[in-house]
Parts: structure tokens; C-alpha cells; sequence
């Protein structure tokens, strides 16, 4: 069975594709996030502190910052909190 292009369903997984990047105030990746609504128009409103950019893979004891030319790992020394 063929999904129509006007569909509820392609629309669902235009929404399933699109990825965000969560940033905290400094540029810090903090976590995947999905856009949730459309404006008017159909265009999907981005979140606060996201950007359109795919998530990155963070090496275990590093963290993720955003660059000019895309992520960059720096250790991460921001200790154990408990």
C-alpha cells in the first residue's frame, strides 16, 4: 500500500527525521530534541536553545561544545556532583 504524499503518516515521519541539537547557555550539547509544533505557515518551530544541527556522538569523559566549523570535544572536568 502506497502512503499518499498529503498523508498524516509522511508528515510524522517528516517529524521523526528532524533531529535538534539542545545547547545549554555556553554551547554545551545537552540532548536530542524533536520539534513539537508548525507555525501558520507549516514551518516546524524550533525549540529554545536548539539548533538544526544532527547530534553528535560524545566520547565517554568528554563533552560537546558548538564550534564555527561543527562540534568539538573537550574533556570534561566538571567533576562528580552527589
Amino acid at each position: 500500500m502506497a502512503i499518499h504524499p498529503t498523508s498524516k503518516a509522511v508528515g510524522f515521519l517528516a517529524y521523526i527525521l528532524m533531529i535538534l541539537s539542545e545547547l545549554d547557555k555556553n554551547g554545551m550539547y545537552i540532548a536530542p530534541r524533536f520539534p513539537v509544533n508548525k507555525d501558520r505557515s507549516g514551518n516546524w518551530l524550533i525549540p529554545f536553545g536548539c539548533v538544526e544541527i544532527e547530534p553528535p556522538v560524545v566520547p565517554e569523559g568528554y563533552v560537546a561544545l558548538i564550534g564555527d566549523n561543527g562540534w568539538r570535544f573537550v574533556p570534561d572536568s566538571r567533576g562528580d556532583w552527589y
